[in-house]
């Protein structure tokens, strides 16, 4: 018997969520190589480095969060965005202490 819709567009929804987990995990993985190759070159100082991992917490956290599968979400972009930021030897402030107001 086939699937209802309902099961069918939670199937869709959970397959596109993998395969926006795995695209974005291979581009974090380039950004990161990228980043150190500047950063071993001298392209970048660390002082820059770290402002694009603050900026990139400040741009999750101004992301609304309309229900709690999206501030999980958030949350876990975020750490995402703070482990790589330790790698580099930078630390990323706490939410709301980026410089930028969160909104929720």
């Amino acid at each position: 018997m086939g699937k209802t819709s309902v099961t069918q567009r939670a199937d869709d929804a959970h397959e596109m969520a993998v395969e926006a987990i795995a695209i974005t995990q291979a581009q974090g993985f380039v950004l990161g190589a990228l980043l150190a190759v500047m950063r071993d070159t001298g392209a970048l100082r660390r002082e820059v480095i770290g402002n694009i991992f603050i900026g990139a917490a400040a741009v999750i956290d101004r992301t609304p969060a309309p229900d709690e599968a999206t501030r999980q979400t958030l949350a876990a972009s975020r750490e995402y965005v703070s482990q790589m930021a330790r790698s580099f030897g930078t630390d990323v402030p706490p939410p709301g202490q980026t410089g930028i107001p969160v909104r929720h």
